[in-house]
């Protein structure tokens, strides 16, 4: 009797943690975008964990700036990844409400809908100290959320630009997360 409780406690449990880690296993750096990505005029500027590194389980963010900016990190990745997807799901709702209170506007010009990202949200605001708008982009991929903010900065991130960034994040996410 202990033996066979023993293996139906085994087969319970790994079914159990199979089925609760639906994404495939991956370094989260191999989400982030480089330099490459960038119109010209924008320089790798530091990278290490997300900026909000409590947030989650593992985190990762880059940082980029321009030549018109190099003081400022300008345009920036986040990449979390939580312990579960009730855990994602509650961090996007979270960041959403913040987002549709905080930015002040959506842009009519963008145009990029993700096909496989189970939630995803495009804003933007004006700050009052800049003479441009930030905009944020963030998706949910089952338990991964990818942040990618920039500054709209002129001859340099074109709303058009900073999709195609998008684009590609979101391409790196189907490959990498979703089976």
């Amino acid at each position: 009797f202990p033996l066979q409780a023993l293996i139906l406690c085994l087969v319970l449990c790994t079914s159990c943690s199979v089925s609760s880690l639906k994404t495939k296993q991956f370094q989260l750096e191999e989400l982030l975008i480089s330099v490459d990505s960038f119109p010209p005029g924008w320089f790798f500027g530091s990278s290490g964990s997300g900026i909000d590194n409590a947030r989650s389980i593992d985190s990762v963010g880059i940082g980029f700036y321009s030549d018109l900016y190099p003081e400022t990190l300008a345009c920036s990745q986040n990449v979390y990844r939580f312990r579960n997807e009730i855990s994602a799901k509650k961090d996007y709702a979270d960041e959403f409400e913040y987002r549709s209170r905080a930015d002040t506007f959506i842009s009519t010009d963008w145009m990029f809908i993700s096909s496989v990202a189970d939630e995803s949200y495009f804003s933007c605001y004006s700050a009052s100290n800049i003479s441009f708008p930030v905009c944020t982009w963030f998706a949910r991929y089952e338990r991964i959320v990818v942040e990618f903010r920039c500054w709209l900065q002129q001859n340099r991130m074109a709303i058009k630009d900073m999709e195609n960034i998008v684009i590609e994040i979101d391409e790196k996410a189907a490959r990498l997360i979703i089976e």
